[in-house]
């Protein structure tokens, strides 16, 4: 798992210092922000699920 993350996070990296929006539009850079962000999401959701798995259950 540890090892699978730091093969994603050059990746990662590298995908947000070569992204540019197509056009200088404010509506194009919401959309290119909104599916990055989308694509991030889907990116670190199975890791939060594990190390959430992975807490005590809360008291209470």
């Amino acid at each position: 798992m540890r090892s699978e993350l730091a093969h994603d996070i050059p990746f990662q990296k590298n995908l947000v210092a070569t992204s540019k929006p197509s056009s200088d539009s404010t509506r194009d850079q919401y959309f290119a922000a909104q599916a990055s962000l989308d694509w991030l999401q889907t990116q670190v959701k199975p890791w939060l699920e594990q190390a959430a798995a992975l807490l005590p259950p809360p008291k209470g």
